[in-house]
């Protein structure tokens, strides 16, 4: 299998109206859009990588068995990301969304894949209202950007 290139993921990511950082030291690359979730990519051996996560609320409130079985229901109905929810060292919610385009860049199968991305988040819609909602957000473990994500 040839390895995944990022120059390519790039430009197709700004085709797209994304702005790209360069990698940090251990190779993500912060991912802007006006209207989108920000979101990480890394390029790995295997494919790239897509991250992103939203501050949902300062605690789940009265709603943590509502708001885990909407979680769910969007894991059952994506198509690429699969979601988690956890709670930060201050309480707040965070949601997760990660995902794997595998192998090399390909124009059409990125393209479906960021559409299918792009559908899988929209699904985060039905998760019900959390109190306090913000607007920060971090990377990943091994992605310390910080990040201005969307709720949309």
């Amino acid at each position: 299998m040839a390895k995944a290139t990022g120059e390519s993921f790039e430009k197709h990511l700004e085709f797209l109206g994304y702005s790209v950082d360069p990698a940090n030291d251990a190779g993500w690359q912060l991912v802007h859009h006006d209207r989108r979730w920000n979101i990480f990519i890394r390029v790995l051996e295997t494919g790239t990588r897509v991250f992103g996560q939203i501050m949902a609320g300062k605690s789940f409130g009265d709603d943590r068995e509502e708001f885990l079985d909407a979680l769910n229901r969007a894991n059952d109905d994506s198509a690429v990301a699969r979601f988690s929810v956890v709670q930060d060292e201050d309480g707040d919610v965070v949601v997760r969304a990660r995902a794997l385009f595998t192998g090399a860049y390909d124009r059409r199968a990125f393209g479906m894949f960021m559409d299918a991305w792009h559908d899988d988040i929209a699904l985060l819609g039905r998760l019900p209202a959390l109190p306090q909602v913000v607007e920060e957000s971090g990377g990943e473990d091994d992605a310390p950007l910080p990040a201005k994500v969307l709720v949309s």
